[in-house]
């Protein structure tokens, strides 16, 4: 347990145990590499996903959004949150031993959470991730 002081004295307490935990990442140059020469390849009109193989016991994710997509950073992050969000909440139905590296294309910014979240289970179905 952890705690802290509010503002004004009384103390909370809260347990970072119960916290949610965030999709373990790829962030290697290496794994980047691998995964674009070797990985499998799927798209639709917001997505491109390639993945491949790993040995590990669980899938580990990337969200690439380029600049040419969305000029403004704090519009790239609200999009990639979206996303990390529909990730975290469908983690458990994923097939475990994947890296998965999602890339962002331009329509994606124009979408709601329901429109991105539709398309990206879509698009993981149709992959074969997704069990």
């Amino acid at each position: 347990m952890q705690g802290g002081e509010k503002k004004d004295g009384q103390r909370y307490l809260f347990n970072r145990a119960l916290r949610p935990l965030k999709p373990p990442r790829i962030t290697k140059k290496s794994d980047f590499e691998q995964l674009s020469k070797k990985g499998e390849r799927v798209k639709n009109s917001l997505f491109k996903i390639l993945f491949l193989k790993n040995s590990q016991t669980v899938s580990r994710y990337a969200i690439v959004i380029s600049k040419k997509t969305e000029k403004k950073a704090y519009a790239r992050n609200k999009i990639r949150r979206r996303v990390s969000e529909i990730l975290r909440l469908n983690n458990s139905h994923i097939k475990p031993g994947y890296d998965i590296l999602f890339i962002l294309l331009f329509p994606v910014k124009e979408k709601n959470y329901h429109e991105l979240e539709q398309n990206l289970i879509t698009l993981l179905k149709k992959s074969g991730l997704l069990s």
